[in-house]
């Protein structure tokens, strides 16, 4: 079997299992293959390929000791590389678990839930990482089909005093912490953060923990003088294979704050449009998002056609309309054949996003 055959077997298996509903149906798929010479020939080369790729990263990690160069999996993401790692969604992740939690201790960051299809695809972003990200458009195709599917509002909670490339964290906690209508995401703990170390911190700043404002690579500017004590922060953006798993509490209904948010989302575009050319590509992104995922163009073009409209629009039409076509987009997402609810939402996007929810 050649190379680009044993990549379109297992990208046709992974299709099937991934339109398979049923978790029991989809692990008798998978018994079922792993019967068959092609399905032992594929994986086969697949080993070859992960054992070249780990010898080539042996000799990446020799050469940059022995230059000093600091390796690259504990630096930020830039921009660009961003865009080059967001072309393809999908990631291998392992099945991870409360105690596996405990043995990593990995980095914590909430948001709210209705954001999780942005976060899942784009990973968690710092408030300028879109503005930079446009900048890119003009020269890459790619990253101005990724931007219309970034949604770049930002909802003001108060005064900030964290810069602008910051992404904040907190160091892991057995407890879980979770904000109503919030879900939290346990990242990578090896990801390159701020604020870990003694000199980074300004104790006569906030509450005594402030994390002192620095550029990092040469343009990312990461600081928050109103730090908690187990604050840290990221820079610009957590790309989604950092994300290990997904924490929901009893009384969190992702399906429900989806719309919270978009309504949300809508009063920020009210306040944004006039000095934001972007704002009404932002607020219908989510939908735009949910369509590329189930590939209907015909949804994609109704966003389209509503961002040109939605100046003239009050409040309440926008809210009402676009809750309207992305309730769509989502009933696409779970199956024609399903009962949209959180329940079915969350099984599709375990199956989409391959991550874990983990119950609380």
């Amino acid at each position: 079997m050649e190379n680009f055959e044993f990549q379109k077997y297992r990208d046709d298996l992974a299709k099937e299992i991934n339109q398979e509903s049923d978790k029991e149906k989809r692990r008798e798929i998978l018994l079922q293959a792993e019967t068959t010479d092609e399905y032992q020939e594929a994986r086969k080369l697949k080993m070859e390929k992960v054992n070249h790729f780990v010898e080539d990263q042996e000799k990446i990690s020799s050469i940059q000791e022995q230059m000093g160069v600091e390796e690259s999996g504990t630096e930020i993401t830039t921009t660009r590389q961003a865009v080059r790692e967001l072309e393809n969604f999908q990631v291998d992740r392992p099945n991870y678990s409360m105690e596996d939690a405990s043995r990593e201790n990995p980095l914590m960051h909430y948001s709210k839930a209705g954001n999780i299809f942005q976060i899942l695809r784009f990973g968690i972003q710092s408030n300028n990482f879109k503005n930079r990200f446009d900048t890119l458009r003009k020269d890459k195709p790619e990253a101005e089909k990724l931007a219309t599917q970034m949604c770049g509002l930002r909802i003001k909670q108060g005064g900030s005093y964290q810069e602008p490339d910051s992404i904040s964290l907190s160091e892991y906690s057995k407890e879980l912490p979770i904000p109503p209508n919030n879900i939290l995401y346990l990242i990578n703990p090896s990801i390159k953060t701020f604020g870990r170390d003694d000199d980074e911190r300004d104790t006569a700043s906030g509450y005594g923990h402030g994390i002192k404002t620095q550029v990092v690579s040469e343009e990312y500017r990461v600081g928050n003088r109103m730090a908690y004590a187990n604050e840290i922060l990221g820079a610009n953006a957590i790309m989604p294979k950092e994300l290990r798993a997904v924490v929901v509490d009893k009384y969190t209904s992702i399906l429900r704050d989806m719309s919270l948010v978009t309504q949300e989302n809508a009063k920020v575009f009210l306040q944004e449009k006039k000095r934001n050319p972007r704002a009404g590509e932002d607020l219908v992104a989510t939908t735009k998002l949910l369509a590329e995922l189930v590939g209907n163009e015909s949804i994609i073009s109704e966003a389209q056609e509503l961002e040109k409209e939605l100046t003239a629009m009050s409040y309440t039409e926008i809210s009402v309309k676009l809750i309207g076509l992305q309730k769509k987009a989502l009933a696409e997402f779970i199956g024609a054949d399903k009962k949209l609810e959180e329940v079915s939402l969350r099984e599709a996007i375990e199956n989409k996003f391959n991550i874990h929810f983990i119950s609380k």
